[in-house]
Parts: structure tokens; C-alpha cells; sequence
């Protein structure tokens, strides 16, 4: 098992997080092959401090990587939050600064609010706003390159009071993929909405279907773990999904380069 998205004490949202050693040791306690650590960074947010204490951050990953090589891969990485503009230059310049194996581009903000906000939805309908959110996403990945998956492509589901039709904007999803895998790009699973409750999948079956088709092949499985509760859940639960959508191989990282592992 590979969990590819997880948080520790040094996101700015990690809310009495584990430290970055206790998420590999809980790797190794559940049995996992490989975890990657990829804390937030996301410059310019419209909200609270999202920076990361960059000095000490990569100083762990490196110590962690080489002292437990020999139970566990630990993959250095990081979660970039893309926004259109300067924000895009912040992040060049940090991925170039560093041996990161592994980079997430995700969303968390769109024009000038967080979008688990409130403030987000004010004078738009549910259906606006997830237009308004893939909209936003289409601009951020056609401007970035330096990334090797889009983060919980649908997120936005988790903090909409209703869920619209899919039907209604799966032609901005498409938009989505068909930039990604023209850059040779992949997404991710990410298994956050089985502890939040939510019923559709991150991203759906008929999202990572339509990916596929498209021809998609780079797909990555987490949990976006904030602390060891949750390390390597539901990853079994992705797999599944990968299966049911026709894929027969998830995919890993090493040195930024794509590895694909039979399911």
C-alpha cells in the first residue's frame, strides 16, 4: 500500500498533528511500502499563515528518508496551494529549491476566499459555485506546470450544502483532464471523504471513469492524513475504485518520475 498525501505537524491546518516521524512510524505499524510526506504551502492564501518552516522541513525529510530506508520508503514531497499570478512564481521557485520526489498542485482557494468558507458561496447558487471552483482550477493548471498530480480534484463536494447533478459541469471536469494529461499530469484518490462522511468518492467513479477514457494513466492513492489516525486508511477503498473504473495499476513516484505498480 502507498499512501501518497499526508500532513504533519508542520502544516499550518495540522490542529494538534503528529510529528513528521510518528507518521512515517504508524506507516510502518500498518504495513505500508511507501508514504510521502507532503505538507502544505500555500503562498499569497487568503486566509490564515500557510507558509511552511522550510529549514527545518526539509532537514526531516532527508534524516527521515535515510534512517528508516531500510523499513519504509519515505518520500519527500510537498502540497503546493496554486493560485493564478505571483502565487505560481512562490512555488516555481520553491520546487526548484529542493530534491522533492514528489509535488501535489491542489486548490484550496478561489478568487479571493478559502473555499471551506462561507464567504465562498455568497451570491452564488451550489451549482455556481462548483463551476466557479473547476473554472478557477482550468486557469491555475493551465498556467503551472511544476506539479506531478492535482490534489482532491473535487473537493469542493465537502463543503457545499448540496451536491448538483454532475451532469451540470462534468464538461469543466474534462477540461481538467484533458489539460493534465496533455502535460502528463495524473490525479489522485484521495480517501479524506470516507472519515468526513461524504458519499461521493474524491473523485468520483464516473470522474475517474471519464479519465481513463480520455487516456489517463497517472493515478495516485491517499489519505490527506492531518496525524497517524488516519494513515493508510481507505487505501484499500481506492484500489477498488481504481479496479471498478478499469485501471489495473496505481502509480508512485521516485525523482518526480512516474512508477507504475500493479493492482
Amino acid at each position: 500500500m502507498f499512501d501518497y498525501h499526508t500532513h504533519s505537524n508542520f502544516s499550518y491546518d495540522h490542529i494538534g498533528g503528529s510529528s513528521m516521524e510518528e507518521l512515517v512510524c504508524t506507516a510502518i505499524e500498518v504495513g505500508l511500502d511507501e508514504i510521502a510526506i507532503t505538507d502544505h504551502y500555500d503562498p499569497n492564501f487568503p486566509a490564515d499563515e500557510a507558509n511552511l518552516d522550510f529549514p527545518a522541513y526539509k532537514k526531516q525529510l532527508l534524516e527521515l528518508k535515510e534512517t528508516y530506508k531500510d523499513r519504509i520508503r519515505v518520500v519527500p514531497g510537498i502540497e503546493l496551494g496554486i493560485r493564478p499570478g505571483a502565487t505560481l512564481q512562490s512555488c516555481s521557485d520553491e520546487i526548484v529549491s529542493f530534491p522533492y520526489e514528489f509535488v501535489i498542485a491542489s486548490v484550496h482557494s478561489a478568487g479571493d476566499h478559502p473555499i471551506h468558507r462561507q464567504s465562498f458561496r455568497e451570491g452564488r447558487t451550489d451549482l455556481e459555485s462548483v463551476i466557479f471552483y473547476y473554472e478557477w482550477t482550468l486557469e491555475c493548471i493551465k498556467a503551472y506546470d511544476n506539479f506531478d498530480v492535482l490534489g482532491h480534484i473535487n473537493v469542493i463536494d465537502r463543503y457545499l450544502p448540496t451536491d448538483p447533478e454532475e451532469s451540470l459541469y462534468i464538461d469543466c471536469i474534462e477540461a481538467i483532464f484533458r489539460v493534465l494529461i496533455e502535460k502528463g499530469k495524473g490525479i489522485e484518490i484521495n480517501t479524506s471523504n470516507y472519515r468526513y462522511g461524504q458519499v461521493r468518492t474524491i473523485p468520483t467513479l464516473s470522474m475517474l471513469k471519464l479519465y481513463r477514457s480520455l487516456g489517463g494513466e497517472i493515478v495516485t492513492t491517499g489519505s490527506d492524513s492531518h496525524g497517524v489516525r488516519y494513515i493508510g486508511k481507505n487505501l484499500s477503498d481506492a484500489q477498488e475504485l481504481l479496479r471498478a473504473a478499469g485501471f489495473t495499476h496505481l502509480t508512485t513516484f521516485e525523482n518526480r518520475m512516474p512508477v507504475f505498480r500493479t493492482l
